[in-house]
């Protein structure tokens, strides 16, 4: 997440750095396996859950210092979700997140890239911000995936079916467009970030355009009903 502006200007009585970044990474490092397996079960969930607390509370750190410096969120999505190890604890810190989605809206832009399977937990977040991006035939979006659906409803069902770029761009509405590969898709996400303002209290970018004022489309005609009765997307049975 970085912060660009004036370097006079403030946010809410603070002053802004131009060019300061804001990075919040985390990763897990592994010993070695043979030691690994000595550790005591205790040990094991204390861990887990102590992993899960400090991985979502960077999460919402960083969202809360968003909101006070006036900057965008943007989550490069690739997860598969809660443990069931990390228990309760998750659930928590899956809520707390939600609910900055929900105080951050309207205050700064939030975007989600998904370039990876996403299931779980970390599918309904995006689902809460402002513009959500995918990556065809890489990147998923569903609660559970397929071999789930299949012991409960009996239903066969791929991946790209349930939660693929397609269904979520065309059917369900939760992705706003979905790109090649992972390059692409981040090239377009800068572009779209040249026309977003750095918060609700900045000014929205001029852009000049090249596309003419008084160009006729043809489009609404087919997208718009004629008779002010019917309904949008209706389809006849």
């Amino acid at each position: 997440m970085a912060i660009s502006g004036d370097k006079n200007k403030t946010f809410r009585g603070r002053k802004q750095v131009n060019g300061a970044v804001y990075m919040s990474t985390f990763g897990y490092y592994l010993e070695e396996e043979e030691e690994e397996e000595e550790e005591e079960e205790e040990d094991e969930e204390a861990a887990a859950l102590l992993k899960i607390a400090c991985k979502l509370s960077k999460l919402t750190l960083i969202m809360d210092q968003a909101m006070m410096v006036g900057a965008p969120v943007i989550g490069l999505n690739d997860s598969g979700g809660a443990r069931i190890q990390e228990g309760v604890e998750s659930l928590a810190g899956y809520a707390d997140i939600f609910q900055r989605n929900v105080l951050a809206s309207g205050v700064v832009p939030q975007i989600s890239m998904i370039m990876g399977p996403c299931a779980g937990g970390a599918v309904y977040s995006p689902a809460l911000t402002d513009f959500t991006f995918m990556v065809q035939d890489t990147s998923y979006l569903f609660i559970t995936g397929p071999d789930v659906v299949k012991a409960v409803t009996n239903e066969d069902v791929t991946q790209e079916e349930l939660g693929g770029a397609r269904t979520h761009t065309t059917l369900s509405g939760v992705a706003h467009k979905a790109f090649d590969n992972d390059v692409n898709a981040l090239l377009n996400l800068r572009t779209l970030m040249n026309f977003l303002p750095q918060s609700n209290q900045d000014p929205s970018p001029i852009r000049q355009c090249e596309d003419p004022w008084n160009v006729k489309s043809t489009s609404s005609s087919a997208s718009i009903p004629w008779m002010f009765e019917e309904a949008l997307g209706s389809v006849e049975q």
